[in-house]
């Protein structure tokens, strides 16, 4: 009989003991999923990474990169700051994603060590993962991504099991950046609409980013390889230097629709130059 009740004390203390470790457990999850919670509502994971590339068209190949991108910029040196992983005391895990055809650098996942605090997705960090396998890695929030979005939205999903045994990481970010600056517009206009709002509007920031339509006119290749498209409308010429001719088709006389950036704030001069263009669907609309 006492060895009953011992053993039946016994497991108590035990059970007692688990609850109160997976309580604990708990308590310095949600911590810690709260603090990257915040950080992540305030962009601090994603925007510098977004901006480098918006200015180079192209990812860093590291965090380290960023240092001397975020000088003079005080909330981009203020993010650097916050960059770290509350899970493992060390920077968030971040890879270059690469377009297999040109070999830029056109999105970036980032991610924690997670529940467990340790790496599991090593494998991504020595190879080299291409833009077309953004869904690679194993995470145990995989069903959160939004490549299409610097608002992913992660959810809570606490499980003793990954605690002990996990094999996943926690997943931050899982962005295509030039889809991103495809959406990065309001519509896409005629041309004539696109010249009207340049005007009514006094659009006059390079770099703003706009989506257009209209009849190809003209079709070169520059000396310094650069090929450009022209589209015209009474007097006015708009030249749209491509970001990638390989992600180009068209022929003069077909109706053709681009997104790209103003180049230079000068509207008086003709043409006018956007740059970064790349070629969208004529019926393309960036809220899909």
């Amino acid at each position: 009989m006492k060895k009953t009740i011992g053993f039946i004390i016994l497991i108590l203390i035990i059970i007692t003991t688990l609850i109160s470790l997976n309580n604990k457990m708990k308590k310095d999850y949600l911590e810690n999923f709260e603090l990257i919670n915040k950080r992540k509502s305030n962009l601090i994971y994603s925007e510098i990474f977004v901006d480098y590339f918006f200015k180079y068209f192209e990812c860093p190949d590291s965090i380290d990169e960023l240092y001397d991108f975020a000088k003079g910029n005080p909330m981009h040196v203020n993010a650097l700051k916050e960059i770290d992983d509350p899970f493992s005391n060390e920077k968030i895990q971040y890879v270059p994603l690469y377009n297999k055809v040109n070999l830029k650098k056109e999105g970036f996942l980032l991610y924690s060590n997670g529940i467990d605090g340790s790496l599991n997705n090593s494998k991504l960090k020595a190879t080299r993962v291409y833009i077309d396998n953004i869904n690679s890695g194993d995470f145990y929030n995989s069903e959160d991504r939004n490549p299409h979005s610097i608002t992913m939205v992660l959810h809570d999903r606490y499980n003793i099991y990954n605690r002990l045994f996990g094999k996943k990481d926690l997943l931050l970010e899982s962005l295509n950046c030039l889809e991103l600056h495809k959406r990065n517009i309001t519509q896409v206009y005629s041309i004539d609409t696109l010249l009207n709002f340049i005007k009514t509007y006094n659009v006059d920031r390079k770099g703003r980013t706009l989506g257009f339509k209209g009849i190809l006119k003209k079709d070169l290749v520059a000396d310094n390889g650069v090929r450009s498209v022209f589209f015209q409308t009474n007097d006015i010429t708009i030249r749209a230097m491509l970001y990638d001719e390989r992600n180009f088709s068209g022929e003069i006389g077909d109706s053709i629709a681009i997104v790209g950036n103003i180049n230079g704030d000068n509207f008086s001069r003709n043409p006018i130059e956007f740059e970064n263009c790349v070629q969208v669907k004529l019926d393309f609309n960036p809220r899909n």
